[in-house]
């Protein structure tokens, strides 16, 4: 069985738990979705270029649902991504896909605004599987 420390969004918090199954896949998804491009220094092709993407007008969606496919498809769990969705509206990129795991389906939204404001935020719904 895969497990980990659970996350309080990008933090480890005060009263340590692990996580497993689907919410470790969400988990690990966020994490990956929340990492800048070149920020893994061993391997500098995982992650996103957001802030590229956002100065660019207008963002190369057909890039980023690429990107989305391919990256989410490298996570451990992950054994297929389909229907990779990507907007942009008022400086905002979103972007949604279902997830097939090893262990039931999710389906991840995200919304990474303007590198200005540095923010982004995540929400995972999770349905199927047991």
């Amino acid at each position: 069985m895969r497990l980990d420390s659970y996350l309080d969004g990008l933090d480890i918090p005060a009263r340590t738990r692990l996580v497993t199954g689907r919410d470790l896949v969400a988990q690990r998804i966020r994490l990956r979705l929340a990492t800048h491009e070149g920020e893994i220094l061993r391997d500098t092709s995982i992650g996103f270029p957001w802030a590229v993407w956002l100065s660019t007008k207008p963002p190369p969606l057909a890039s980023i649902r690429s990107r989305v496919r391919k990256q989410f498809g490298q996570i451990v769990g992950v054994t297929a991504v389909g229907n990779v969705q990507a907007s942009a509206s008022g400086g905002t990129i979103s972007v949604s896909a279902d997830v097939e795991t090893d262990e039931g389906s999710v389906s991840i939204s995200a919304a990474i605004a303007s590198p200005d404001a540095k923010t982004m935020s995540f929400t995972a719904n999770f349905w199927g599987g047991s």
